[in-house]
């Protein structure tokens, strides 16, 4: 039986106590707080691959948009998902999205409507058009 860290030492207090209770084959890293903190907000941060307008930061929006093709679901566009991300920008994909609708009251800079299941704003009721008949 290993003996414990009262058997060895009764003068031993508090951590010493928790480091001298580990065997010697723990050989795991001892990390502080402000490290695992650090990591933690590392391993969340998008890849840079993520920046779809090139700016240099991957915004809320370039978020939205590139997991939409990140088909493979690692965290980053290869370039066949980026090279398709981009296309769909240039061909009008941002436009299927509203944005600024986080805002509310006197912040928000149009009104938003929904009309037989299409969402509208104050300056295009054309979807809804689309909604009729023919």
């Amino acid at each position: 039986k290993q003996k414990t860290a009262y058997e060895i030492l009764s003068g031993l207090v508090g951590s010493e106590m928790c480091i001298r209770d580990r065997s010697s084959s723990d050989n795991k890293e001892v990390r502080t707080k402000t490290k695992i903190l650090e990591e933690r907000h590392k391993s969340q941060l998008p890849d840079i691959s993520y920046d779809l307008d090139g700016d240099g930061i991957v915004s809320g929006k370039d978020l939205l948009l590139a997991k939409r093709f990140d088909k493979d679901e690692d965290g980053r566009l290869n370039s066949n998902e980026k090279r398709a991300a981009i296309s769909a920008l240039k061909n009008g994909y941002e436009d299927e999205f509203f944005w600024g609708v986080e805002k509310s009251g006197a912040l928000r800079g149009h009104r938003l409507l929904q009309k037989r299941g299409k969402f509208l704003n104050a300056e295009n009721f054309l979807p809804v058009t689309q909604t009729y008949p023919k």
